[in-house]
């Protein structure tokens, strides 16, 4: 109870200051304003997705008279459909491959616009819910906290508030608690006017949306937890205001703005690639032409009017060796890159800011997250298309039933329409709320212990605080 009273008194105190009515004014209109500007911009992605998905083959195999070989051999194409709650965090989507592009013998790759080095890493400057709470919120709560105790002490109030019957224990976390009712209202009101322009912009908020907004709205408050706590700390080291405002500044800097801006640098110097994805299409070449030397020439011959022709059993075999090749080449290069990526994240995995991310990305399903379960899920799906494939091509006894990952010589002409079973089309795994928050909790427990760290370490330092 003492505790909440203290909360009440600050919370009284701080209404009359400047620092926290220019946020109540500042924070409100750069989330209605960036969220204005998302609204047309979520717009024309879902007119280019839409336009994209009509175009696929996926949806034409009969239009286009495709036969059940067709459906096997040729390159098709996945790209991850825009999400709304972007908006709240784009979790670097931005920069990460959004396009896959496989067939029933294996995912041949991903797009990656960085070719000669490693399409993981990079930087993304959107605009989103995440980014203003990351840099202004964090920075407003720092401003609110940095002279929770330093401040009294200049002003000669400290003594007196420590002759009230409570601890100093009661009176830091009173504190930390009222700056924390301060950006958490704040934030609240943030999501629900931004919610508002959704809605005026013509964009349906279904419930799995509102529940995002609740599930980054707790995450919001782990993350400023943190430097509302470390403000504290920094009013009780420092004997004066200035001092602690310093203090909350370098740190702040180093949290927010060195660690997460220099990832990029931290992958190319101290994790360098072993290989450039130019080297793996240069070692794949030589891998095929060393096949291609060690098989017969007659083997590439061919015979379009008799498909059990025994020179196809070969071809077949060879090409499906060079496929293998390819596979393994582009898997290593890939494994590369996953390490190089994973490296730099527990790295800088100390910044709140980078625990906040990979929370965010686990509850919004984005991200390095997202690309990795579609990732892994298409490797599942070419699998299954394949046996699917076989399945269809063992009830043709027009087909010699030779597997060739590239040409139509060897297995069923039979068209789509009449395949035993409707063709598989791959969908993105849906993952759910219960699931999403497992995942994020690691990250929002290690928040909640940094801020605890922090408040307790202020507290062992306030202990023998001299207030005169």
């Amino acid at each position: 109870m003492n505790i909440l009273l203290i909360a009440r008194n600050e919370w009284k105190k701080a209404w009359h200051d400047l620092r926290f009515r220019l946020a109540v004014v500042l924070l409100p209109v750069v989330f209605v304003c960036g969220t204005a500007a998302f609204v047309g911009n979520w717009h024309n992605q879902q007119e280019e997705y839409k336009a994209y998905d009509e175009s696929q083959a996926s949806h034409h195999y009969k239009e286009w008279g495709w036969s059940l070989t067709d459906v096997a051999i040729s390159t098709q194409e996945f790209r991850q459909p825009p999400r709304l709650s972007q908006l709240i965090d784009p979790c670097g989507e931005s920069r990460l491959p959004g396009s896959f592009r496989y067939s029933a013998f294996g995912l041949k790759d991903y797009y990656a616009s960085y070719s000669t080095g490693n399409p993981l890493t990079g930087q993304s400057d959107n605009f989103s819910w995440a980014f203003v709470v990351k840099v202004m919120f964090s920075f407003v709560t720092l401003l609110l906290a940095f002279n929770a105790v330093s401040g009294e002490k200049e002003r000669h109030t400290l003594g007196l508030v420590l002759t009230y019957p409570v601890s100093r224990w009661q009176v830091l976390t009173g504190k930390v608690l009222c700056v924390l009712g301060q950006v958490g209202g704040l934030l609240a009101a943030c999501i629900v006017l931004a919610i508002g322009v959704l809605l005026a912009g013509g964009i349906a908020v279904d419930g799995l949306f509102l529940w995002l907004c609740v599930g980054f709205w707790l995450l919001g408050m782990a993350y400023l937890t943190v430097f509302a706590c470390l403000g504290v700390l920094a009013s009780v080291v420092c004997r004066s205001s200035r001092g602690s405002l310093l203090l909350c500044m370098g740190c702040w800097l180093l949290f927010v703005l060195l660690l997460p801006g220099s990832k990029l640098w931290i992958g190319r110097h101290l994790y360098p690639t072993e290989v450039s994805y130019r080297q793996t299409q240069d070692s794949l070449l030589a891998d095929v032409n060393r096949l291609i030397a060690e098989t017969p020439a007659e083997a590439f011959a061919t015979d379009d009017e008799y498909p059990f022709n025994p020179i196809h059993r070969e071809r077949s075999t060879v090409l499906l060796r060079i496929n293998d090749a390819r596979l393994k080449r582009l898997e290593e290069w890939d494994g590369i890159n996953r390490k190089q990526y994973e490296r730099v994240e527990q790295l800088v995995a100390c910044s709140p800011v980078e625990l906040f991310a990979r929370a965010n990305a686990y509850w919004l399903d984005g991200g390095y997250m997202r690309f990795r379960k579609n990732e892994v899920a298409l490797e599942s799906f070419c699998h299954y298309l394949l046996e699917w494939f076989r399945k269809e091509d063992a009830q043709d006894p027009e087909s010699p039933h030779w597997l060739n990952p590239q040409e139509h010589l060897s297995t069923s002409q039979r068209p789509v329409e009449k395949a035993k079973t409707p063709v598989p089309v791959y969908q993105e795994p849906y993952v759910g709320l219960l699931q999403r928050l497992s995942n994020a909790l690691i990250p929002v427990l290690v928040l909640l212990l940094t801020g605890f760290a922090c408040l307790t370490g202020a507290w062992y330092r306030f202990k023998r605080y001299d207030v005169r």
